[in-house]
């Protein structure tokens, strides 16, 4: 992989598709925007906010956690994403209603496998709310298997993670 960044990989995914980028500073009501739309049928199931929904934006921004995949009309998907202890833990995937079905999320979900990757990871984590079931399928499908079901913040969550199938 010399030579070749996380956005030129990704970018070969999928032809004519934006590559992901970090978010600027100034995003982040944008990006909370994106955020509440891609959760607002959803909770109902949860029975109150998703941790997911409160995430500090400017703070996740200015530590360069956040991923953003643009289409014309500005933020169409959003990542926050950190290292931590050689896992890249995968903190939000958002992607709103009106843009499902596009390959957004998979594509954001991909990018981060590349980061992790390119840092020298050797895998990826992530949780959902237990009611989402479409989430848990989708996760299932991209290769993540369950490790663990636990309550987090009031609400019960299940635990992904997947090998990148290499050692450090």
């Amino acid at each position: 992989m010399a030579g070749q960044t996380p956005s030129s990989i990704a970018a070969r995914r999928k032809p004519g598709a934006r590559p992901p980028r970090l978010a600027r500073r100034g995003e982040a009501e944008a990006l909370s925007a994106v955020v509440t739309s891609a959760f607002a049928p959803y909770r109902p199931r949860f029975g109150q906010t998703p941790p997911a929904m409160m995430v500090d934006f400017d703070r996740a921004i200015t530590q360069r956690h956040v991923y953003v995949l643009e289409e014309d009309d500005g933020p169409a998907a959003v990542m926050v994403a950190r290292a931590h202890e050689g896992t890249l833990v995968i903190d939000l995937v958002a992607v709103p209603p009106e843009r499902l079905r596009r390959g957004l999320g998979r594509a954001l979900i991909a990018y981060a496998e590349t980061l992790a990757r390119l840092g020298g990871l050797r895998r990826v984590e992530l949780s959902v709310e237990e009611e989402f079931w479409e989430a848990i399928a989708r996760y299932q499908r991209l290769g993540y298997q369950e490790v663990d079901r636990l309550e987090q913040d009031g609400q019960n969550r299940v635990c992904f993670r997947k090998h990148l199938g290499w050692q450090k």
